[in-house]
């Protein structure tokens, strides 16, 4: 039985199929049906999730089917001590179950150190926001870097600023189309963060003033 045949049993479309018969980091072609089979229920049984959610992690990420998933939960838990949100997490953002979550943590309480987190809070945000911990240093330099124009402007609420970007994150720290981040800006362009969180910040600032 050929790979799209067995991947086929398992319910994916052909789109699906194509995916994974072409990704270079699914290391599985050669397995059966059978054996596909168990390793997804052995992983189902670690997550406590259905084959689908296995599926679609696989779909998403799929160096997730080659990893050590009690190893991978094991470590994730020593660092953030809730399996359960952890386990949720990693079926949220697959590639969160490769990362190295010591080294994680330690880069964005270092580069967060201005906006003066607990570590409490990082690891709580991380695990609600998976995705963030697959930012790379020099992205969240260049948050930071946002709100420390945002201070200087006058806008001091460190814990408003630090919630208002958990909201959204998703948005660039960088000036439009470029990996320039704000202090290296030779323009009066600034980032389409930056202009959100002003945005949202004076909107609080309004709300709070506001007489009853």
């Amino acid at each position: 039985m050929s790979l799209e045949q067995e991947l086929e049993y398992f319910g994916l479309n052909q789109e699906e199929i194509t995916h994974l018969v072409n990704s270079t980091n699914f290391h599985h072609k050669r397995k059966t049906v059978d054996e596909l089979n168990n390793l997804f229920i052995k992983i189902r049984k670690i997550y406590n999730c259905s084959i689908g959610d296995i599926l679609g992690a696989v779909l998403k990420h799929p160096p997730f089917a080659g990893l050590d998933h009690e190893r991978v939960v094991a470590q994730a838990v020593s660092v953030y001590g809730d399996e359960n949100k952890v386990k949720s997490a990693v079926l949220k953002f697959p590639p969160f179950a490769g990362l190295d979550h010591e080294r994680v943590v330690r880069q964005k309480l270092h580069v967060g150190s201005l906006i003066n987190p607990k570590k409490g809070q990082i690891l709580e945000i991380i695990l609600n926001q998976p995705v963030l911990a697959s930012y790379s240093a020099k992205r969240d330099i260049a948050v930071i870097d946002i709100c420390r124009h945002l201070f200087n402007e006058g806008y001091t609420q460190q814990n408003e600023m630090l919630q208002l970007y958990i909201k959204h994150f998703m948005n660039s720290p960088y000036l439009k189309g470029t990996k320039i981040r704000i202090s290296k800006s030779k323009t009066n362009e600034e980032p389409k963060l930056m202009t959100i969180l002003r945005k949202e910040l004076n909107k609080l600032l309004c709300k709070s003033s506001t007489p009853y």
